[in-house]
C-alpha cells in the first residue's frame, strides 16, 4: 500500500467520525427542539383550556346579569302595579274617623 493510499484511507475515516459527529449533533438538537415544542404545547394547551373556562364564566356572568335585571323590572312592575292597587282602594274607601277604643270590660 502507499503512503497515499493510506492518509486517503485515515482521511475517509475522519471525514466519517466527523459526519457521524456531526449527525450526533443535529439530532441532539433536534430532540431538545422537540422536548421544547412539547413543552411549549402544553403550555399553550393548559392556557386554552384556562381561557375557555373564563369565557365561560364570563357568558354565565352576563346571563345573570341580565336575569337580575329582567326581575328588578319585573319588581319595579310589579311594585307599580302594588302601589295603585293601593290608591285605588283608598279613593274608594271613606275616610272613617276613628274613634276611641271601648273598652271590652267596664
Amino acid at each position: 500500500m502507499s503512503f497515499k493510499a493510506k492518509a486517503s484511507k485515515s482521511n475517509q475515516e475522519k471525514f466519517i467520525d466527523s459526519l457521524e459527529n456531526m449527525l450526533k449533533g443535529v439530532r441532539d438538537l433536534f430532540a431538545k427542539v422537540e422536548t421544547k415544542r412539547a413543552d411549549e404545547k402544553s403550555t399553550r394547551d393548559a392556557t386554552n383550556e384556562k381561557y375557555l373556562q373564563l369565557v365561560d364564566k364570563q357568558r354565565q356572568y352576563f346571563k345573570t346579569v341580565i336575569d337580575f335585571q329582567e326581575e328588578c323590572a319585573r319588581g319595579e312592575l310589579l311594585q307599580a302595579k302594588l302601589q295603585e292597587t293601593i290608591e285605588a282602594s283608598q279613593e274608594q274607601e271613606p275616610a272613617t274617623p276613628m274613634t276611641p277604643a271601648t273598652p271590652f270590660f267596664s
